[in-house]
């Protein structure tokens, strides 16, 4: 939300598998049920924004040991899936609009490297990728972030704590200021036996006085 402008939730869930094999890690993501405002969306481009990326699920992704995006698992195969659903949105959505749209997502999933890059500039795939070692901090550290897809990564000052109260959760509370004077505060919950990453929530502050609240909950993921 921002200054004198409106504040709106967006609800969706999530579908997040992660798979261990052989020293390599990949994991597969689904969207589904998307509200704003506990509606379902009647806009004619967020229904065409959302028909697209449902065409591609589930996405698959390759991680480094560290729990980072490398690469995608087969984006070929989203391509595939795409182009056969092509045909179908054309039949809804008619218009130069809606054509030029389906021609810059089709461009992007034949870029790769594009592609991947945008997922990794994603607030959300920040948050539910975090690095294993922002659990294991022991001095304050200095990294990137990036707050949007379309932003320039911030340099950001980071410390962490970690809160041990709790008999089955670890509360990891990440803080970060950057020179610009962004503000960011992301709170992680994780089973203590199983190392599970179930709840993630964030606060990120910008310097054009926009705030952004993000909750995820009920997540499953071993760091």
């Amino acid at each position: 939300y921002a200054d004198n402008q409106p504040d709106f939730t967006i609800n969706y869930s999530i579908d997040l598998k992660f798979v261990h094999d052989n020293e390599e890690y990949t994991a597969s993501i689904q969207f589904n049920d998307f509200q704003r405002d506990e509606n379902a969306p009647d806009d004619k481009m967020i229904l065409l924004a959302l028909a697209c990326i449902n065409s591609v699920f589930p996405i698959e992704f390759k991680l480094n040991q560290n729990g980072e995006i490398v690469s995608l698992n087969d984006s070929q195969m989203m391509l595939k899936r795409f182009r056969k659903h092509r045909p179908i949105m054309e039949d809804y959505h008619i218009g130069e609009v809606a054509k030029n749209y389906l021609d810059t997502f089709e461009s992007s999933l034949i870029n790769e490297n594009f592609l991947i890059n945008q997922i990794k500039k994603n607030t959300l795939f920040q948050l539910l990728f975090p690095k294993r070692d922002w659990f294991y901090k022991t001095s304050s550290w200095e990294e990137s972030f990036f707050l949007s897809g379309n932003s320039k990564p911030r340099i950001f000052q980071f410390s962490a704590d970690y809160i041990h109260d709790n008999r089955l959760y670890v509360d990891t509370m990440i803080k970060g200021f950057s020179v610009e004077e962004d503000e960011l505060i992301i709170e992680f919950k994780t089973e203590k036996v199983k190392k599970s990453l179930v709840e993630v929530s964030a606060r990120i502050s910008s310097q054009h006085n926009l705030q952004h609240l993000i909750k995820i909950t009920q997540l499953a993921q071993n760091l």
